[in-house]
């Protein structure tokens, strides 16, 4: 198998203060003198996840922002008329728990181009009474990219309802704007979520490809809305409070995690084994306030001996069938995504004896005394996991087989990502929701382009498990 370095020197403050509240859990001491560290720890912690690049790695700590203000933007466009002239459907529903909202403040606007040519995007306030009005819905198309880049960080929940068809007269290009400004939502600190929703639609459709536009009639067509939020913990607070009574047929998230990442301690046997190999001992789990639970564990050296020195250090992903987005993918469906998830390694030293008698907490910006620092990981190429479904669990054990972490030292932080590849983006957005030709009346329960528009995002930004482990090495 090749090789590959893997290095990086990112979130450094970061994983310098958490590397310290965890290790002096683990050096013993006076509990309540620990736990009072890790208590003023915890907001520099959090700080420095929001404010660096990557914010995908705020799934180490527990989101504390809330739902706030809701602001809601609806498309204009004339494709959005037959979804109004139903009673009762989805989109109606949707607009009207929106619209009694009541522990948050609700503003409405339409957005879209008034025109084909010659004008530019509008938003503008929308009254809520005109929401379910068939002349509100007459413009030509829209972009959500423009959209998306005009939204500021203020706390805000933003949801954009609308069938979620982008027009691209420029042949690709609003596609992947549209993917780099949720990049930047997303890096920034924030959450992305796309609810699908199934409605009744009859009536004239409208497509940006040549030839004659096709009268659609289904009860099944997809109404999407796109959740930009300050955290994952704000989509969640608007999911309870839009019911039971309107669940989404799909949920996709960014942001946050959506399986639980665990430390392996004995290797599965193989053919020429009777027994695994013992890679990890003494695994038990650190708690710091504010953040999930992270165990830090020995790693045995010597479990390398007859892997060319190669540690096979293994962790198992579980993800739960009755969760989303599991549960609307299915087992198949979650196991096809789960083969196409590709594990990573990143890695920091610390000087654990920096910590002796450390009494005043870290403060953002401040002199790294604990002398951590990124180190490099000889990884060699991680085989295909194994993967097992038991009960509504889908599990995965992924094995990265790694050398010890730089020279001398013993105490590494290590940080596992699990991320799918290009087909296991593509697996999470179902194939009977989209279609590259919206021309035929058959297409109706499909959106144009919307496997590839939401796949881009999650190939660039979804991480579905990260977990940090603090290893000592022996």
């Amino acid at each position: 198998m090749t090789r590959r370095q893997i290095f990086t020197t990112g979130h450094r403050a970061l994983f310098c203060a958490l590397s310290c509240a965890l290790a002096i859990a683990c050096t013993g001491g006076d509990l309540e003198e620990h736990n009072a560290i890790a208590e003023r720890l915890a907001p520099i912690l959090v700080d420095n996840v929001r404010t660096r690049p990557g914010g995908d790695i705020a799934g180490l700590h527990d989101d504390a922002e809330r739902l706030g203000p809701v602001a809601v933007y609806v498309d204009r466009s004339l494709t959005m008329q037959p979804y109004v002239r139903t009673p009762g459907t989805a989109f109606g529903r949707l607009v009207g728990i929106l619209d009694d909202f009541i522990a948050s403040e609700v503003s409405f606007f339409g957005f879209g181009f008034p025109t084909r040519e010659g004008s530019s995007q509008k938003v503008e306030p929308l009254p809520p009474h005109e929401i379910y009005q068939d002349g509100t819905y007459t413009y030509a198309n829209n972009d959500y990219a423009a959209l998306f880049r005009a939204f500021p960080r203020d706390g805000t929940t933003r949801l954009v309802i609308t069938d979620a068809v982008q027009s691209d007269p420029e042949g690709g290009a609003r596609l992947r704007a549209v993917a780099e400004e949720l990049h930047r939502w997303v890096t920034d600190g924030g959450a992305f979520a796309a609810l699908v929703y199934r409605n009744p639609y009859h009536g004239q459709y409208y497509s940006d490809l040549t030839e004659a536009d096709p009268i659609y009639s289904c009860g099944n067509r997809p109404l999407v809305a796109f959740v930009l939020a300050p955290s994952r913990a704000a989509v969640a607070d608007l999911l309870t409070r839009l019911g039971p009574g309107l669940n989404p047929a799909h949920v996709i998230q960014v942001g946050g995690t959506d399986l639980s990442i665990n430390l392996v301690p004995e290797t599965l046997p193989d053919s020429s084994r009777r027994r695994g190999v013992r890679v990890a001992s003494g695994i038990d789990t650190a708690v710091a306030a504010g953040f999930h639970p992270i165990p830090f564990s020995v790693v045995l050296e010597r479990s390398g001996d007859g892997f060319e020195g190669y540690v096979p250090l293994q962790v198992e992903a579980v993800l739960s069938l009755r969760q989303r987005p599991w549960a609307t993918l299915g087992r198949e469906g979650t196991v096809e995504f789960v083969r196409h998830l590709r594990p990573s390694l990143h890695a920091w030293s610390f000087d654990k004896r920096a910590l002796r008698g450390a009494s005043q907490p870290a403060k953002h910006g401040a002199s790294n005394s604990l002398g951590a620092e990124p180190v490099k990981l000889d990884v060699r190429t991680p085989p295909p996991p194994e993967v097992r479904v038991s009960g509504d669990s889908v599990r995965a054990r992924f094995t990265l087989p790694t050398r010890r972490p730089g020279a001398g030292g013993k105490d590494f932080a290590l940080l596992v990502s699990l991320r799918p590849d290009e087909n296991g983006a593509r697996a999470l957005v179902p194939d009977e929701l989209s279609t590259d030709d919206d021309r035929d009346p058959g297409a109706c329960g499909r959106v144009l382009k919307l496997q590839r528009l939401l796949s881009g995002i999650l190939l660039r930004n979804y991480v579905p498990g990260r977990t940090l482990l603090v290893t000592d090495w022996r």
